[in-house]
């Protein structure tokens, strides 16, 4: 698909909201229909899924491997010019149900887990998890009505749409990180981010220590904040790029600034909205699991 063809929003002309692919999966011709449904790392690809590519325009689309779903972030930031932006998954989108039985059990499962972890067997891993999985089509397709409605009627009253935070009972930020990634390019990060924009960084401490995070790269956002964000991101990712040895990482780690940019997202939001003046909402999340055939 060229740019040349890119498609109205599909919720309103003035929302765009953009769900990450990478391969052919059992949603993604409902997601095509519904959202503007991009090919991340097309240009490192011979697939053909039909959808909008991100190696159009101006793009990294060639950085994929590395920057993960920023390279969606990147092509809508300067290819697209809607009033309000949002970015989704080819398997998590925003949902604006309930799911007040999901949750019970969830946090019940939870619960029995960490009374086991107590006294039975420690879990350093205990987390409370922050999606509903979902495999029937029915309810997807509700889902994702009510998501429309949402767009349609009250999206105008916030500038930014969340997800509901991962809560993690026994790490924080930074120790989570250290345990599945090298704590050096975190420390990295942060130097940067305090050199570059230290009113950013005085957030670092207090963000990191904390057990909850805000993740997927998923959000919805006033086009002015997400054009400030960008400009950020990618002016902080890009001077890392340059001082990071890449060939000393598995292909899992080389999802590196994927990983480093949701640690930025959480000082940036705490950073804009400092002083509680921003109109912000927290939506679910459902994971979108293809059925046992």
């Amino acid at each position: 698909m060229s740019l040349k063809l890119l498609p109205k929003a599909k919720m309103t002309e003035s929302t765009l909201l953009i769900t990450s692919h990478h391969k052919q999966d059992a949603f993604l011709d409902l997601l095509k229909e519904r959202f503007l449904a991009v090919h991340v790392g097309k240009t490192l690809s011979n697939l053909d899924l039909n959808i909008m590519a991100d190696n159009t325009g101006e793009n990294i689309s060639s950085k994929n491997k590395t920057f993960c779903e920023l390279t969606a972030f990147y092509w809508a930031w300067k290819n697209t010019t809607s009033d309000y932006i949002g970015f989704m998954h080819y398997r998590r989108l925003f949902s604006t149900k309930n799911f007040i039985l999901q949750k019970a059990l969830m946090r019940m499962k939870y619960n029995f887990h960490y009374l086991r972890s107590t006294f039975v067997e420690f879990d350093i891993n205990l987390c409370l998890k922050n999606s509903i999985e979902l495999s029937n089509l029915a309810d997807i397709k509700e889902s994702i009505k009510g998501l429309e409605l949402f767009v349609q009627n009250d999206l105008r009253n916030y500038d930014i749409v969340l997800p509901k935070k991962f809560y993690s009972k026994y790490l924080n930020v930074e120790q989570q990180y250290r345990l599945y990634h090298n704590h050096d390019d975190l420390n990295l990060l942060m130097d940067l981010v305090k050199a570059k924009y230290p009113d950013i960084g005085v957030h670092i401490k207090d963000t990191l220590k904390k057990n909850e995070l805000y993740t997927y790269n998923m959000f919805i956002m006033k086009r002015d904040l997400f054009n400030d964000y960008c400009e950020k991101l990618f002016d902080i990712l890009f001077e890392m790029e340059k001082m990071i040895v890449l060939q000393n990482k598995n292909d899992y780690q080389k999802r590196i600034f994927g990983f480093l940019s949701e640690r930025f997202f959480n000082l940036y939001i705490k950073h804009i909205n400092k002083n509680n003046t921003l109109r912000i909402t927290e939506l679910e999340t459902i994971f979108l699991k293809e059925p046992n055939i």
